[in-house]
């Protein structure tokens, strides 16, 4: 070989080593982690809201319960993500649990709640997932076998949930209901308030509300009478999750209609009123709900009711000793509403 040929071959080789050399420097992308949060949805939410790791993609899924032998098996497929598990399913306690993307190390990490969700809280859940997810990235020895991490498991086993935490909430909504062959539609604006536990599968709350429905006014020539409604409804709400953000309730119970009537001077003849008064009426109803979370603080709702008239009521005026009927409401009535609620 000549000497241009040893020269052009040392500088390729070194030229090779250079490459290599900054291509080793170059920083390793952190792998990505699955996130599973066991508890409540409102608990993925203010997780996912909160709570970030520099330099990590992570994917959360709420997953409702956890089973702990899920933080040992491997996957059908082989993962390509590092998994962590949180559950929130007590009140006083966060735990942790770490899977490399080899599922072969694995961690296990308790986060107190002393003084409940707050945001010293969710801070601590972020750094222990950070510095976590670094020890399994390097490696670390203070990181468990699978038979460690299966021994700490049985012997660790997830005490019963305690009961959910209570709580209210308040909301506005417009509602509009099938009303009478001679005036086909009440509505108006309302309040309703639900007390009950906040996270669950399965949730049992009480509720009321309260619906102002705007004047009917029924004119037979001879007289006309104002009707101005007061709804009040209560009763018994069972909600369920069908998602991350979305859930579905049924609720059901009786109801009392507070109806003004203020007769008025017809629009044909002049006729002598009897006095404003009062007239109420007992009813019963189921409503089917669906309502959507769009942050910590605030939901949406829309809701399909039927109303039962267990009075069956009919509107009449005396006209020379004679009932003339002015208005029968139907018993059974449809209706729909939509509304808003916080927190």
């Amino acid at each position: 070989m000549s000497a241009h040929g040893a020269s052009r071959a040392i500088g390729a080789l070194v030229f090779v080593l250079f490459a290599s050399a900054a291509q080793a420097a170059e920083p390793v992308p952190a792998r990505p982690v699955d996130v599973f949060v066991a508890g409540g949805p409102d608990a993925m939410t203010r997780l996912e809201n909160a709570v970030g790791v520099t330099g990590r993609s992570l994917r959360w899924k709420w997953i409702g319960s956890l089973d702990v032998a899920d933080v040992v098996r491997r996957p059908a497929d082989a993962p390509r993500a590092a998994r962590a598990w949180i559950d929130c399913s007590r009140a006083d306690r966060v735990r942790i649990y770490f899977a490399d993307w080899t599922t072969e190390r694995f961690l296990l990490r308790d986060v107190p709640l002393p003084d409940g969700w707050n945001e010293i809280a969710l801070e601590a859940v972020g750094q222990v997932l950070d510095s976590s997810l670094a020890t399994l990235d390097a490696g670390d020895t203070t990181s468990l076998s699978r038979a460690e991490m299966a021994s700490a498991l049985g012997e660790k086993p997830a005490p019963p949930a305690p009961p959910a935490p209570w709580g209210a909430t308040i909301g506005a909504f417009y509602g509009v209901e099938a009303f009478a062959p001679e005036h086909p539609v009440e509505q108006g604006p309302g309040l309703i308030a639900t007390v009950g536990p906040r996270e669950g599968r399965w949730r049992w709350s009480g509720w009321v509300s309260a619906q102002y429905r705007l004047p009917e006014t029924i004119d037979t020539g001879l007289v006309g009478v104002r009707l101005d409604t007061l709804a009040l409804r209560g009763g018994a709400r069972l909600e369920h999750p069908v998602g991350r953000r979305v859930d579905v309730a049924l609720l059901a119970g009786p109801g009392l209609d507070v109806v003004h009537i203020a007769p008025r001077e017809g629009s044909s003849a002049e006729a002598t009123l009897t006095s404003d008064r009062f007239s109420t009426s007992v009813t019963a109803g189921v409503a089917i709900a669906c309502a959507a979370r769009l942050g910590a603080a605030i939901t949406v709702w829309g809701a399909l009711s039927v109303d039962l008239d267990l009075v069956n009521r009919r509107y009449a005026v005396d006209v020379d000793g004679a009932d003339q009927t002015v208005m029968t409401p139907w018993w059974i009535r449809p209706g729909v509403m939509v509304g808003v609620a916080w927190p």
